[in-house]
């Protein structure tokens, strides 16, 4: 019990810290001002939930990506890293959970996450396609295509906007920041088109 209590005040501090919102009153914690704090915070501004769907190998890639997030991280954005991998099973139902409830998701397209995809269930492909046709809660689905492979015969990938520009993989860039630079640029773009 005490650590999912420590796992919710991981998470409230996600959220409130960015806002400058206290977690404790000057007598120590306050559930019921906890509370209203969180409710405040999703009030006082866009509450976007963005999933991020890697393969474990391409986990560099993901965390060179999201330093380049840093210039969202302020605007109310909760992010949420889905490493996957082809060597052990993780609770699919997890996964879908968190892709369902996702506002925005990105998908970091390798070879290793399509084997980790189909090894995990084939269920996953048709939530990712679900997602991209807005069938579920996202309003933006965005495939980043880190190295070549055949991601081109997958539902959800066609459906998806496709990053970096002309889908060229990120892993051929020769200046690797400027594709970098153009996720953002893209993910920023959706995220103000909802928040305006």
């Amino acid at each position: 019990m005490e650590m999912k209590e420590e796992a919710l005040d991981r998470q409230l501090h996600e959220i409130l810290d960015p806002l400058g919102v206290e977690l404790h009153g000057p007598d120590g914690p306050n559930e019921g001002l906890l509370e209203a704090r969180l409710r405040e915070a999703r009030q006082s501004g866009p509450f976007i939930e963005v999933v991020c769907l890697y393969a474990e190998e391409d986990e560099r890639y993901w965390k060179q990506l999201f330093e380049h997030f840093t210039v969202l991280r302020d605007d109310h954005l909760s992010w949420h890293p889905c490493k996957v991998s082809k060597q052990w099973k993780m609770p699919v139902e997890e996964l879908m959970h968190q892709l369902e409830r996702a506002h925005l998701v990105l998908t970091l397209i390798s070879v290793d996450l399509l084997v980790a995809l189909i090894r995990l269930d084939p269920c996953i492909e048709e939530t990712l396609a679900r997602i991209a046709r807005f069938e579920v809660r996202a309003f933006a689905s965005f495939i980043v295509v880190l190295s070549a492979c055949a991601w081109e015969d997958y539902q959800f990938a066609q459906l998806s906007e496709v990053l970096p520009k002309n889908a060229r993989p990120l892993t051929l860039w020769r200046r690797r920041e400027a594709a970098y630079v153009e996720v953002v640029q893209a993910v920023r773009a959706a995220i103000e088109s909802v928040s305006s």
